[in-house]
This record gives structure tokens, sequence and C-alpha cells, in this order.
């Protein structure tokens, strides 16, 4: 069995939930995180820019920060949401760090370099789709003898995530280029944390202090609620290798990006995710509880 890394991009916006994929992703003994990119979404790109930085900082992440798209493809930005606080990760108190550099500077041409040095990589999109879509669009059919596979966190045949209502250009260049792993948005709403488990947790190196004060910052700003794992569902499928199921006539709504499952042109895989008991077991053993 093979003990080679798998080399992820991690393209989001900046959001608690990220912060959840990034504490994952930047311990697992299984991936080598070689970029983050940052993107317009839940916040704008500056906040998003700059939450990642701190993300990186807070953990003493060794990667490379490239900042990307700050609007759709089409030039539209959506309406900040607020679920997670003006800051987009609820007053989280988190080491300080140089301020980011927040103006895109080639970045598609200097993030096709950082894949072609590497042999295969997962692209993993959090946020909505419009930097792979613009890397798509620089790098051409060249990019997929690179690109292993794509994870996306999204909507489903019954329900629509904003990430695909952000750009859904962009969600169709995805689309119409690769059939991408997508985390539907029924198991984002099903897959969550209890306070009590974050309450029991105990460990005092830097990632697990970075995870606990995400996850209580969200229990403080949001009382009576579960946590979603959200965006970290991407890293545990890839380092857990769930089972997937090739779903295929799949359409896409122009206006909301809702995936359609009538005679489309587009096909995606679908993941079986485990219980959520057994989740919450395997994000302990990642962040070495």
């Amino acid at each position: 069995m093979s003990n080679k890394k798998i080399n992820i991009i991690l393209d989001n916006d900046g959001s608690s939930d990220d912060a959840i994929a990034f504490a994952l992703a930047s311990n697992s003994s299984k991936i080598n995180l070689i970029a983050v990119v940052s993107s317009y979404g839940s916040n704008t790109i500056e906040i998003n820019t700059n939450n990642n930085a701190e993300y990186i900082s807070a953990t003493k992440t060794d990667t490379k920060l490239y900042i990307g798209a700050g609007a759709s493809l089409d030039g539209k930005t959506p309406a900040i949401n607020l679920f997670y606080g003006e800051d987009n990760k609820c007053l989280a108190q988190l080491e300080k760090h140089k301020s980011a550099d927040t103006k895109a500077k080639n970045i598609y041409k200097k993030l096709w370099k950082k894949i072609k040095d590497h042999e295969k990589v997962t692209y993993v999109v959090t946020g909505p789709c419009t930097n792979l879509a613009n890397l798509i669009y620089y790098a051409g059919a060249k990019l997929w003898k690179h690109i292993d596979e794509v994870v996306i966190v999204g909507g489903n045949p019954a329900k629509s995530a904003s990430n695909f209502h952000a750009d859904v250009r962009a969600l169709k260049t995805v689309l119409d280029n690769c059939t991408p792993t997508i985390v539907t948005q029924d198991a984002t709403e099903l897959l969550v944390l209890q306070k009590s488990e974050i309450d029991n947790l105990q460990g005092d190196k830097k990632v697990q202090k970075f995870f606990k004060e995400i996850c209580n910052s969200y229990f403080t700003f949001k009382p009576e609620t579960t946590l979603a794992i959200n965006d970290g569902l991407t890293i545990l499928y890839i380092i857990y290798k769930y089972t997937t199921e090739t779903l295929t006539n799949i359409g896409v709504d122009n206006t909301t990006g809702k995936l359609v499952k009538e005679k489309g042109q587009y096909s995606y895989n679908n993941i079986s995710f485990p219980s959520k008991e057994d989740i919450a077991e395997q994000i302990k053993s990642i962040l070495e509880f």
C-alpha cells in the first residue's frame, strides 16, 4: 500500500467551516496541502483572504496563499452572508499575522505553475467555482493531466447551495470539463458536531487549540445550535475514501444553479458518508485528540 501523500489545493471563502477543513488538511498524515486559494463568497475577498492568512499563521502551516477572484465570471458578487458574523469566523480570536496582500497578481499563471510542479493534485472547492473556472480557461486541456479529482461543496438534485448560485456560469464550466465529486447539502445538514463533543476534547497542539477556538467561537456566536462540519467533509472524504456513486443526466438551473435530475448533460459523483458518530471519531483521530 502506498504511503504517498495526496496533494491538495483548498479553494475557499474563508469561513468558520473552511477553518475546520483547513485544520483537518493541515494535520493529516495523508495530505500535502500545497496551496490555499481565497475567493469571494460568504464575504468579501479582503475579509476571506485575511481569514485564510490567520488560519495559516495560527496553525504554523507551511503553505502558499493565493488571492483569487473577487467576483463571479460575470463581475457580480452575492450579498454578504452574515451566518458566521461580519468577520466570517464568529469572532474567533486567533494569532495576529502579517496583513495579507489582497490584490490578485497573475494568480492563475502562478497557480498553474504550482500544479505542474506536482504529478497529481486534488482540487477542493468549498466556495464559488470561479477560481477553478478561470484556471480551466487559462490552462486548457493540459490541466487535466495533473488534476486527479475535483471535490466541491454544493447542492444536489433536491437542493441548491449558495456556492453554485454565486456563479452558475463557473459551475457549468467545471461540469463541462470534468465529473466532480460533490458534497451535497443534505449531507452537510445531517453531519454535525455538538458543543459537548467539543468540550470533551483535550489537547495543547496548535492545530488542536485552533480547532477548539473555531468551534467554541461558533457556539458562543450561535448558542443552542449544532455545528455543521460542511466544508470539512471534503477533507474527510479525501482521507477516508468513502464510496461514491456516479449520477448522470444532471441539469443546472440557469438562475439558481440548482442541480436538476432530468435529461441534463452533466454527471457528478455522490458520496456515501458514514454516521455522524463515526465522522466525529475520524476528526478526533486526524487532529490527534
